[in-house]
């Protein structure tokens, strides 16, 4: 979705359906945030009212009153978001719905009935920024960058503690006065 103009109440959207068989398509709406009127049917839901709390009310045309039910913080467009959600079903269709709290925004659901499912996500996003490294895994991370600097570290260790061939003892007296000066405090 595209917001291509905001006036309160009313925001025109564009919208791009990418579809699992590889059609698209594209369409411009019109809604009215505040009474839920639209000049085009079909996007009921997808702008709600800012901020709103578990058990506020609000309309959706074509299922009717929907009830905030919980709220949490999950991740959209690489950044963690507070977002609510509202679970509603009509006539053996089940769905759950998740709005951006701060703006209002959809930014998912899933719809499942007797015959199909589906789901929507927000991926990309102008509102906000995605956080630095938003959508690494850090699982990943956990299991591979942390052995991996430890054994590095180990190896360093190792190395500086490896001694060189002494001569005579005057360069064992000095190479000893050196490794305690060093950066590392190490003295051996």
């Amino acid at each position: 979705m595209e917001f291509l103009n905001v006036s309160e109440p009313t925001a025109t959207i564009q919208f791009t359906m990418h579809r699992t068989d590889g059609t698209e398509q594209t369409g411009t709406r019109s809604i009215n945030v505040a009474s839920d009127s639209q000049t085009s049917s079909g996007f009921s839901g997808f702008v709600i009212t800012t901020e709103l709390n578990v058990g506020d009310v609000f309309r959706v045309g074509g299922w009717g009153n929907v009830t905030i039910t919980g709220e949490t913080t999950r991740t959209y467009a690489g950044a963690s978001r507070t977002v609510v959600y509202a679970p509603y079903s009509q006539s053996g269709v089940q769905t759950i719905s998740y709005w951006d709290k701060q703006t209002g925004i959809f930014v998912e659901e899933t719809t499942t009935s007797a015959n199909y499912a589906m789901s929507f996500k927000a991926t990309e996003t102008n509102m906000w920024n995605a956080a630095l490294f938003g959508r690494f895994d850090w699982q990943l991370f956990a299991i591979i960058i942390i052995p991996v600097a430890g054994i590095i570290a180990a190896t360093l260790l190792i190395l500086r503690r490896r001694k060189a061939p002494i001569t005579s003892p005057s360069q064992n007296e000095a190479r000893a006065l050196s490794l305690c000066f060093s950066p590392f405090r190490i003295c051996l």
